[in-house]
Formats: structure tokens, sequence, C-alpha cells
């Protein structure tokens, strides 16, 4: 199931392959698992294609994904240290859950976010903004309600409000679907978008805060 959470000790065992993206280029590196304490893990400390250590600041937060029973598993860590006794490692935060993950696929949350939207017409010019509220959200796209139809295939300019970590987002989508509903208040329009040409750290940003979103939605139905 793409997108499930489950609690990170049913699934981090020592020994395991464990990968890291870090560092301005957002590259992956490739790691271990070494010991596992109550609240931290220690990886062996990865090296970068010369061999040498890669250290990240202190506090900081990284993306991570290690293999599991035929699939894979993604979560968000933060470095808190290095040792280089018995061999060098480095000590991140466990995580309370990870999430089971399918390349190539993101999984969509319910979420109500705040957002501006404008039609890019037939003519190539922007219909005057609108003020709306999301559905769901991935990392490659949303889904958001519309007072009209729109044509599959239409650029849409969104700008989404008050992102944790990221702010005001602006960013370009095409429309891949427009459901019509009926409501009391009269028709609606269910409008969802693809992301295009989204940068990668806009994009980590984005799974971190809908992991974030899951993980905190687990926290209360086990409550």
């Amino acid at each position: 199931m793409v997108g499930e959470i489950i609690k990170a000790e049913k699934v981090l065992k020592i020994g395991q392959r464990i990968e890291f993206e870090a560092g301005e280029g957002h590259k992956w590196y490739t790691s271990r698992i070494e010991d596992i304490s109550s609240d931290r893990l220690a990886v062996a400390m990865p090296m970068d294609e010369k061999r040498r250590p890669v250290i990240p600041i202190q506090g900081s937060k990284t993306y991570c994904r290690v293999i599991g029973d035929h699939c894979m598993y993604r979560f968000f860590a933060v470095y808190e240290d290095k040792a280089a006794i018995p061999i060098p490692v480095w000590y991140i935060r466990k995580p309370d859950v990870v999430e089971r993950w399918q390349r190539r696929q993101f999984v969509r949350v319910r979420t109500s976010l705040a957002i501006q939207v404008q039609i890019i017409n037939d003519e190539g010019q922007l219909d005057p903004p609108a003020e709306t509220t999301t559905i769901d959200i991935s990392g490659n796209g949303l889904c958001f309600v519309y007072h009209e139809s729109v044509c599959v295939g239409s650029k849409v300019a969104i700008e989404i409000r008050g992102l944790p970590d990221i702010g005001n987002v602006q960013i370009m989508t095409t429309a891949v679907k427009c459901i019509s509903l009926e409501v009391p208040a009269g028709r609606i329009y269910h409008v969802g978008v693809q992301f295009d040409n989204l940068t990668r750290t806009i994009q980590t940003k984005l799974v971190h805060f809908i992991f974030d979103l899951q993980r905190k939605n687990l926290m209360k139905s086990i409550e």
C-alpha cells in the first residue's frame, strides 16, 4: 500500500542498508545501520565519490530511505553527532514512524491549505486571481475546490500560502482532472493539477510536510 505509515521499530534493523539525501546537490549516499537505541540510530558514516566523509550541519534534517521486504520505506531524520570509535558513524534521531513507499509514486494527503489560483486562458493571459483551498496534496500535485469548470490540459498558476519551512510558494501546474459536484450551495468543481518543473528542494520540503501530516494523523489515531 503506497503511503502506509508504520512504526519504525517494525522496519529498522541492525545491518540494514540505509540511504541519505544530503548536501546542496541533494546527492544520495549509501550507509548501513550499525546500532539502534531507544532514541537514535548509529549509521556507518557516508562517504562521497572521493571517499571523503559526509558530515551535515548538526541539527539538520536529512531525507532517508531503507529497503524492507520487497518495498522501500522513507522518513526524515535529524543529524545529531558523529563518532570515530569503533568505526566512523553518524548519530541520527530515531524516527517514530516510517512510510512504506513505491518509487515514482507520491501519496496524497487530505489537507485544507489556503491557495490563490489563476487559470491561464486560451489567449495565454492570466484570469483574475481566486482564493480557495486544497482538498489534498502530494509531492507532485494537488486538488483544489473551484467555482467553475477547468479544461484538462489548462495551465494553472497557484500560490500556496504558509507552508512550514517553505512559506509562500508559487507553482505553475497543469490541470489533469476536473470533477463536477452538486452541493447545497450549488455546483462546485474539484480540480486536480500536476506540478510543472518543481525544483528538487521544494519537492523534498513538500514531501517532508506531507509526511509530517501523516505522522500527526497516525499519532492522533493511536492516542
